[in-house]
């Protein structure tokens, strides 16, 4: 008889990594309302026409780039580590560009943010697919998939409060809430 207790499931096992899930989609959706504000702000930079909408998107793409690494790796290294790690760096590398005043370190910055992402929404969708079988996972991840989906409403409204609120960097301030989620990762997860 084994001394290894054997964990369960439950929704909120789900509603973390729903919750872990939302964070990719923030980077780009919750920016669109500030885009005039950063345009204007860097006018003076050349190819600024090109460079800000770069900076918008990049982490799309590392999204697309970078996630069979990321799955590759939690593989060798396991899911639940490399989860909270991702959202911590998602957390400090999205609130960085609060303080850079170049648009190359807020590039940078963001393309950090883009390999924190790839990591986030492929462990997020493969602990589900771990956690839940059958008809239970393929629940949990068409729930992921419209929760994600509408979450851009929300994200795209507070992102446009919070620019008005305090300009182009305001959207920024919403990847502190990378924190508490990766704090849920740690101590609810398996």
């Amino acid at each position: 008889m084994s001394d290894i207790k054997q964990v369960e499931a439950g929704r909120l096992h789900g509603l973390v990594l729903i919750c872990a899930a939302i964070m990719p989609a923030m980077a780009i959706v919750s920016l669109v309302p500030v885009l005039p504000l950063l345009q204007a702000e860097f006018a003076d930079v050349p190819g600024n026409e090109a460079l800000v909408p770069i900076a918008l998107t990049l982490p799309a793409l590392c999204v697309a780039v970078f996630s069979p690494l990321a799955g590759w790796l939690s593989d060798q290294i396991g899911r639940k580590m490399l989860l909270w790690v991702a959202l911590f760096a998602y957390a400090g590398l999205g609130l960085l560009p609060i303080f850079l005043t170049e648009l190359t370190h807020i590039i940078g910055a963001r393309f950090g943010l883009g390999v924190s992402e790839a990591v986030i929404m492929t462990l997020a969708t493969a602990l589900l697919g771990d956690y839940f079988k059958g008809e239970s996972r393929e629940r949990w991840i068409a729930i992921q998939i419209g929760v994600v989906s509408v979450s851009a409403v929300f994200l795209i409204a507070a992102g446009g409060a919070l620019g008005q609120a305090f300009g182009s960097r305001g959207p920024f301030m919403l990847y502190v809430l990378a924190i508490p989620i990766a704090f849920a990762v740690m101590f609810l997860l398996f």
